[in-house]
């Protein structure tokens, strides 16, 4: 399991990314830069390597061992379509969602490009931002 998230986590963060630097058009429509999409095959490539043939071990207490040392050997191949499918899902949301905000110019985006929160949506960040937990760590230079 442990082999399985961590591939789910690196194939769905990066096919997130080609998603979100399209802005509002569909991800296909906006050819990525010859280092980003060299990038992403180096690090999609290593990271379903090291899926598949982690050795079994025990990093941070916890049994480890990747996908292809034990059945279902298929389970790779699952976690890409996972990811791929809900990457189309999330490229139509944002792509809707980009379509409703200027089709009703929530926030006046189509006055100036972008959204201006209004007094009472910076409010709600406020108590959102005050909601949440602080962390008082030691900071290491």
């Amino acid at each position: 399991m442990t082999a399985a998230i961590y591939l789910k986590v690196s194939v769905s963060d990066f096919l997130t990314l080609f998603s979100a630097r399209a802005g509002g058009e569909w991800f296909w429509k906006v050819r990525p830069a010859t280092v980003l999409f060299c990038g992403a095959m180096v690090a999609l490539t290593s990271s379903t390597l090291i899926s598949m043939f982690w050795p079994r071990s025990n990093p941070d207490a916890i049994l480890t061992e990747g996908l292809c040392t034990s059945e279902p050997y298929i389970l790779v191949f699952y976690v890409w379509l996972w990811s791929l499918f809900w990457w189309f899902v999330e490229d139509a949301a944002k792509v809707l969602c980009r379509y409703y905000v200027h089709k009703n110019n929530i926030f006046n985006i189509n006055d100036t490009g972008v959204m201006i929160m209004t007094p009472g949506a910076i409010e709600a960040k406020k108590v959102i931002e005050h909601s949440k937990p602080h962390h008082h760590g030691h900071h290491h230079h």
